[in-house]
């Protein structure tokens, strides 16, 4: 795997370099320029997040899409190392307790399919808040009642 450094300089449309503040504000993670007719997420490589992903319908954004479409992962002004993983964007996004990098990739969903799961994890809320108000549990075979829940009394 190759490594490769992609600090660079931004600029305004001027040719003035772009002041960026030094607040903790920029997120070293961003996505920016995205398609809006995708949803992106990072995911790390870490045990089958990545199949799962890919399985809930997410494709690989590939270096090749991002520098087509201008598409950029992360704060341009801050050096990063990025594991060449057959042209997918990716990035260190943190270590393990042992040093070794956990990589994050950038993948992509449909917004339609995006906009269906956010509607489908909302109504799964609705149904969980309707059931601790009734002063249920939920469970996959419905809600068990008798549970004395009261959120103001506090602990």
């Amino acid at each position: 795997m190759s490594k490769t450094n992609t600090s660079k300089t931004v600029t305004t449309e001027t040719g003035q370099r772009k002041r960026v503040p030094f607040d903790g504000l920029n997120s070293r993670l961003h996505v920016a320029k995205k398609d809006p007719n995708f949803y992106y997420y990072i995911f790390n490589m870490v045990e089958d997040r990545v199949q799962r992903a890919l399985n809930a319908g997410y494709d690989f954004v590939t270096k090749k899409e991002a520098e087509e479409s201008d598409l950029t992962f992360g704060d341009p002004t801050v050096a990063w190392n990025s594991e060449d993983l057959n042209g997918k964007v990716t990035k260190i996004v943190g270590k393990y307790d042992n040093g070794k990098p956990i990589i994050g990739v950038l993948m992509k969903l449909p917004m339609k399919l995006h906009l269906e799961d956010e509607a489908s994890k909302a109504r799964n809320n609705d149904e969980i808040d309707e059931g601790l108000r009734r002063g249920g549990t939920p469970r996959e075979e419905g809600y068990i009642t008798g549970i004395d829940y009261n959120p103001s009394a506090g602990r």
